[in-house]
């Protein structure tokens, strides 16, 4: 009965009114940023002459498909003065842009297949650390001085090959969008590209653009100048699961599904046993189990595993079949919130020595689980953040 008394009494105490005001904070914060999964990226004035991975990098098996489709791009290019001043303004305005403005540059979108993330890293590395170094130098040769394409698409008669404006498919070496051409594939132009991937070329896609400056070429012209980018991406990554059926989760994620499903049901199992345990004495079946207040805490922490586990699965369920789930994400990350707390929370317990040989928690106890829940909040924040955040954008490198 002290036991009983003592939680009561703590549930009603101003730390754990405190902490109510978190959840309800938390919650709100989960609704409001688990937008699932985005297919679109908008940057606006961006001064990175290097920008990637755009998006999730993504595994395409064989009769997989790529769409991308670019929108209201535009150059910022600061334009020298006699009195001094900069012409940026102007520019930046989307007037006064001309070929011979970005003369000496050309700026694209590069979709190429590595094999692991550390690998695009040190590409990465290497351009960064050198703007000689263009991602997709290979491809420049195929235009001409104002970003005609040389080669014509009326000669190419295959249906997995991407053609169009600007865009030269490379296959496993790459796909490539040109965006050089100003009067074609600016303003009112929407330059668009896709590509069917064969059972060679299946493999980890990276998409990202730059700014490359062209072989002999006076690069002091853009020395010291900040040249900006905007533009907006809208693209679609789609694979065939082994039914055929069209799946938006990439290659590596196509088994989560019914993976998570099947742990949930595991952990429910468990979850029976160890509440049946509490309720039964097999040693002894006439008398009950010596049972605290803290075994229900751990009960409560298993079943919301159970259901974070569970909710993961139809979330990637979803996502398999639209592309996105913004209520199961919701469900999802406010469920795995409460799970960090109560295991965090229940192991503190466990250690302090509450419920089996004191029935109160001291001051410094106190300041400690709160401690845990601040960092729990600021944890599941940055998760979400993390996950509804298309990779590239400037908020999701700070986070």
């Amino acid at each position: 009965i002290g036991i009983s008394h003592t939680v009561v009494h703590s549930l009603s105490s101003p730390f754990l009114m405190q902490q109510r005001h978190f959840v309800s904070l938390i919650l709100l914060a989960v609704a409001n940023v688990s937008c699932a999964l985005k297919h679109t990226f908008v940057t606006k004035k961006d001064a990175r002459i290097f920008i990637g991975p755009i998006g999730v990098p993504f595994g395409f098996l064989e009769n997989g498909t790529y769409e991308l489709t670019v929108s209201e791009f535009k150059l910022h290019i600061p334009q020298p003065h006699s009195s001094g001043r900069s012409l940026s303004k102007e520019i930046d305005k989307g007037h006064g842009v001309v070929a011979e403005d970005i003369k000496g540059l050309h700026p694209g979108f590069l979709l190429k297949r590595f094999k692991t993330e550390t690998e695009f890293a040190r590409n990465t590395d290497r351009i960064l650390e050198s703007p000689d170094v263009c991602g997709f130098r290979d491809f420049l040769s195929d235009f001409d001085d104002v970003g005609n394409k040389i080669v014509k698409d009326d000669v190419i008669d295959d249906p997995t090959v991407a053609i169009g404006p600007g865009v030269i498919d490379g296959g496993a070496s790459g796909i490539f969008l040109s965006m050089k051409n100003i009067d074609e594939m600016w303003n009112a132009n929407t330059p668009t590209l896709q590509h069917h991937f064969i059972a060679e070329e299946a493999g980890y896609y990276f998409l990202f653009y730059q700014i490359c400056l062209e072989d002999n070429f006076d690069k002091d012209k853009f020395l010291f100048r900040r040249i900006a980018s905007s533009f907006q991406l809208d693209f679609k990554n789609k694979n065939l699961d082994m039914l055929g059926n069209i799946s938006y989760l990439t290659a590596g994620e196509m088994p989560l599904p019914h993976m998570f499903l099947y742990f949930s049901v595991s952990y429910a199992l468990m979850l029976g046993m160890w509440v049946r345990s509490l309720h039964t004495n097999d040693t002894h079946p006439n008398s009950k189990p010596t049972v605290y207040a803290i075994h229900h805490i751990m009960s409560a922490v298993v079943a919301l595993k159970v259901l974070s586990i569970f909710f993961e699965s139809v979330r990637y369920h979803y996502i398999r079949l639209n592309g996105h789930a913004e209520l199961w994400s919701f469900f999802y990350y406010g469920i795995t919130f409460l799970k960090g707390i109560f295991l965090f929370t229940t192991i503190l317990l466990i250690g302090s020595g509450w419920s089996y040989f004191k029935p109160y928690l001291t001051s410094k106890e106190r300041k400690i689980i709160f401690f845990v829940f601040f960092l729990q909040i600021i944890d599941n924040i940055a998760m979400v953040v993390l996950n509804s955040e298309t990779m590239g954008d400037k908020f999701y490198k700070d986070w």
